[in-house]
């Protein structure tokens, strides 16, 4: 079987880490045999720019799940044998093109609920063009960049176009996006 083939067909089957309520690794799943009651790992990058704004991405319109909706730039699922950090360096690779360099640690969030993960946030600075990234087109539909206040405002006002409870996310990084860089 040529490489490419193989590598689509291991594609299909990427086990998704599941660990237990402490972040604890304890095994891995295909992402449709995942149980309600199956934790997992999420990897989110928070971008920010030297104005202060984040940069929002929104979800292809083709996706299973919550297609159209919008969340930070960069999100990903760890999948076996990577940790949260190869995770989301991988996934702002692959999903806007970007490599990333010197990476801050932020946050850890627990969801509940529709999603059972611990959520991992990164921060990263950069000044980047929004209209020049690379969006892989299976995942993302856009990229915006957004002032914290407008986002909250957004967020509040409409939160039905963000990612599933956006609303605790963005409670969880305020203090980043009102920190002065």
């Amino acid at each position: 079987m040529p490489a490419a083939n193989f590598n689509i067909c291991y594609d299909a089957y990427m086990q998704i880490v599941t660990v237990n309520e402490a972040d604890t690794v304890i095994g891995s799943k295909e992402r449709e045999n995942l149980a309600s009651t199956d934790i997992y790992r999420v990897a989110r990058l928070i971008i920010l720019n030297s104005r202060g704004q984040v940069l929002m991405a929104q979800r292809a319109l083709i996706k299973k799940k919550d297609p159209g909706v919008w969340g930070l730039a960069v999100e990903g699922t760890v999948e076996e044998g990577e940790d949260y950090e190869s995770n989301i360096r991988k996934e702002a690779q692959e999903e806007i093109g970007v490599t990333l360099g010197v990476l801050n640690l932020g946050p850890r969030l627990r969801m509940t609920g529709t999603y059972n993960h611990h959520c991992q946030f990164f921060v990263f600075h950069a000044d980047l063009d929004a209209s020049a990234l690379h969006l892989q087109e299976e995942e993302l539909a856009a990229v915006q960049w957004f002032t914290p206040q407008a986002l909250k405002q957004e967020v509040a006002e409409q939160p039905q176009k963000f990612g599933y409870n956006f609303s605790l996310i963005l409670e969880t990084i305020w203090p980043i996006l009102q920190a002065k860089h």
